[in-house]
C-alpha cells in the first residue's frame, strides 16, 4: 500500500503513483481488483456522470467515483500508474469540480503563474529555473483549478520531469534519478497545501528571444480549452463541457502568450519581468 498526496487529496493506492508522503485518512483509493467487470468497448473517459468506467487505451479497465478507482491493469504496472496518476485521477478530480490544465505552475508573492502548451513546450523546465530563483513549486504537467473562492491553483504531486537538456540546464546530474520514458523523475520540497490564487496563465511559444503579448478574450479562450488536460481522452460531446470550464477560466484571469528561446537563455528577461509584477 503506497501513501501519496496532491491536489488536496490523501491517496492511498496499490500502486505507486509518485513519491510517498505520509498522509492521515485516506480520501482517495485506488485499488487494483483482477475481477472487475466494466463495458471495455467504452473507450473515452466520461465526465458527464458519478461514475466513469471503460478501457483506457488497451492499458487497463477503470471505475471511477469521486473517492475511488478501481483498476484491471491490462499492460505493465509502470504504465497503469502514469494512466492513473494523469487522465483517470484527472477525471476523479473533475467529478469533484475541479478542472485540469495541462500546465505547470510555480508561485512567489501570494499568486500563482501557469504555464499552459502542449508536450515538449519547456513548461517543467521554465518552472524548474524559476524554482532555482526562488519561486515555488506548485505542479508540474497537469495543474488543478478550483473555482472555489475565486480562480486557486490545488498544489500537485511533489516531483518534476525532466528531460536529459533540461537537467544540464540546470547543472544537475542525472544519475540519481529514476527514468520514465524520456524524462527523469525528479522530487522536489513538499509543496504547501493549501490552494493559492491564479494570478494569470501564459501560453508557451519558442522563438528567437523573450516577448509577452496579452491574449484577446476570444484568443485566450481558445488558448485555455487546447489545453484542458482531459481533451485528448473525452468523446465530442463531453468536450463541452470542458469548453464551459475554458470559458470560466478565461473570465477569470489574464492569459498571454509568452515565448522564450529554445535554450532558454531569455530566462533572464522573463525572471525579471515576473519580478517586476510578483515582487
Amino acid at each position: 500500500m503506497f501513501a501519496h498526496s496532491g491536489y488536496q487529496l490523501h491517496i492511498h493506492s496499490d500502486i505507486q503513483l509518485w513519491t510517498e508522503q505520509p498522509i492521515d485518512s485516506p480520501t482517495v483509493r485506488i485499488r487494483i481488483d483482477p475481477h472487475l467487470y466494466v463495458d471495455a468497448t467504452v473507450r473515452h473517459l466520461r465526465l458527464n456522470s458519478q461514475v466513469a468506467a471503460g478501457s483506457f487505451r488497451g492499458i487497463a479497465l477503470y471505475r471511477i467515483t469521486h473517492s475511488q478507482i478501481l483498476l484491471k491493469p491490462t499492460s505493465r504496472l509502470d504504465v497503469v500508474a502514469r494512466a492513473t496518476a494523469g487522465p483517470l485521477l484527472g477525471t476523479l478530480l473533475h467529478q469533484r469540480g475541479v478542472a485540469m490544465l495541462h500546465g505547470s505552475a510555480a508561485s512567489k508573492g501570494g499568486g500563482v503563474s501557469v504555464f499552459l502548451g502542449p508536450h515538449g513546450a519547456g513548461k517543467s523546465t521554465l518552472c524548474a529555473l524559476l524554482g532555482a530563483r526562488g519561486y515555488s513549486f506548485i505542479s508540474d504537467g497537469a495543474t488543478a483549478v478550483s473555482f472555489s473562492d475565486g480562480l486557486r491553483a490545488l498544489p500537485g504531486p511533489p516531483i518534476r520531469k525532466l528531460n536529459a537538456d533540461s537537467l544540464e540546464a540546470l547543472a544537475v546530474g542525472r544519475r540519481d534519478f529514476r527514468r520514465a520514458g524520456d524524462k527523469y523523475i525528479v522530487p522536489v520540497e513538499a509543496p504547501q497545501t493549501n490552494s493559492i490564487p491564479i494570478r494569470r496563465l501564459f501560453v508557451l511559444s519558442r522563438g528567437k528571444g523573450f516577448f509577452v503579448k496579452r491574449l484577446r478574450p476570444a484568443e485566450a479562450l481558445g488558448a485555455i480549452f487546447a489545453n484542458m488536460y482531459l481533451a485528448p481522452y473525452v468523446s465530442v460531446q463531453d468536450t463541452k463541457q470542458l469548453f464551459r470550464l475554458a470559458g470560466m477560466i478565461a473570465r477569470c484571469v489574464e492569459t498571454s502568450c509568452l515565448q522564450v528561446d529554445d535554450t532558454f537563455q531569455s530566462i533572464d528577461a522573463l525572471f525579471e519581468f515576473m519580478g517586476g509584477v510578483d515582487d
